[in-house]
């Protein structure tokens, strides 16, 4: 068997509204974000979203090899870290606030 290297994921649950965002947790921060609003949004859709909500979940918390694709569910999660690029520097209750309205 070769040897692969795993890239663990370890999240820490300290995330609250006045987590600043900063480039070392904005990747964190936007795939809890992405894995949230797939699994709130299963549940009006039936299983149209299983199999991405799986690939994502897979992606996010599974020990996996470095050399193996993301799959299509990670595009959400990457979504959320762009937008979050955007607002580095601010809390998160803030711009829950101002993207509230």
């Amino acid at each position: 068997m070769e040897n692969r290297r795993v890239e663990e994921k370890r999240f820490s649950k300290c995330f609250g509204r006045n987590t600043v965002i900063t480039a070392e947790n904005v990747k964190d921060i936007g795939e809890i974000i992405a894995v949230s609003a797939t699994k709130k949004v299963m549940a009006f859709t039936g299983r149209a979203l299983d199999d991405l909500y799986a690939g994502l979940v897979h992606d996010v918390f599974d020990c996996k090899p470095v050399d193996e694709p993301y799959s299509d569910g990670y595009d959400l999660a990457c979504e959320a870290v762009t937008y979050l690029c955007g607002h580095i520097g601010e809390s998160l209750d803030k711009m829950i606030k101002t993207d509230k309205k």
